[in-house]
């Protein structure tokens, strides 16, 4: 599968299941990460992603050093392995239980996502005090990921289902969703300079809601809005500006904080189950 390409629902459909159809069932049938929604039932089902994430964003933050930034012109985000293959149960279980080690670094097709304003707040916070320099927001529309038909899986069901043991305790797989192999441009709300949320009492409810919910008009009306431009990024992007053309650079380095290194130095209870519960690489 050729990344140069935007992932689209062709793509990620085959790339669930096997090249060559099998007389036994693929992990695909058995757990299905591509119906994550239903648009023939017209409605949302009751306790589905889909349902969950409606009317909120998904955010994640990151520095320079971090995996997936947005691309500096199209805001298109990859996985540190945009193209793998998910189709085998036993690779669905391997890269699971790798992307929630933050000790190691293997490349895995998920890009980790929060919903909850509070997580995002506390751990971008915690990066900068940990010489990770400026941290940006990356807001995402599940909405059109979902229109798209491109997967998010929650990565606690997933875990429960698989029977993967947690490698942290507390609430660390709280509100924390998973995007495969990458997201697109037509995703990506816009990207807004931690420095300007922080002092916001309600940064998410005034600034990043509003954004979104415009963002979804505009899409929707058809009528581009124009977008603030930070440098090198844009606060908030124009609906309608999805490019075609794509960089040659389309694998990111990553350098994250392991989580041990974390433990080592905050030993107290409390203040190692709040690391837990805000981790999201």
């Amino acid at each position: 599968m050729d990344p140069n390409t935007f992932l689209t629902y062709e793509t990620a459909a085959s790339l669930l299941r096997p090249k060559i159809s099998l007389a036994s069932i693929s992990a695909e049938d058995e757990r299905s990460w591509a119906r994550q929604w239903t648009p023939a039932l017209g409605h949302l089902v009751p306790g589905s992603v889909l349902d969950e994430l409606w009317d909120c964003s998904l955010m994640r933050t990151y520095d320079a050093v971090s995996g997936s930034p947005p691309h500096h012109i199209d805001s298109r985000m990859l996985a540190r392995n945009a193209r793998m293959r998910l189709d085998e149960e036993d690779t669905r279980i391997e890269t699971l239980s790798k992307h929630a080690d933050h000790t190691t670094r293997v490349d895995t097709p998920y890009i980790s996502f929060t919903n909850r304003p509070q997580s995002l707040q506390e751990l971008a916070n915690w990066r900068e005090t940990r010489n990770r320099g400026d941290q940006w927001i990356v807001v995402v529309d599940p909405r059109v990921r979902f229109e798209l038909r491109l997967p998010i899986i929650r990565y606690s069901e997933e875990m429960t289902n698989y029977s993967i043991e947690p490698p942290y305790r507390g609430d660390y797989w709280r509100n924390h969703y998973l995007c495969l192999w990458e997201v697109t441009p037509e995703e990506v709300v816009g990207v807004w300079d931690w420095d300007d949320l922080r002092h916001e009492s309600n940064w998410y409810e005034e600034i990043i809601m509003p954004a979104v919910n415009r963002y979804r008009e505009n899409r929707n009306s058809n009528q581009p809005e124009q977008g603030n431009p930070q440098p090198d990024v844009y606060a908030e992007r124009d609906s309608s500006d999805a490019l075609d053309d794509t960089d040659d650079e389309l694998y990111w380095s990553d350098s994250d904080d392991s989580y041990e290194r974390v433990c080592d130095e905050n030993w107290a209870g409390q203040v190692m189950k709040m690391y837990e519960d805000l981790r999201l690489d």
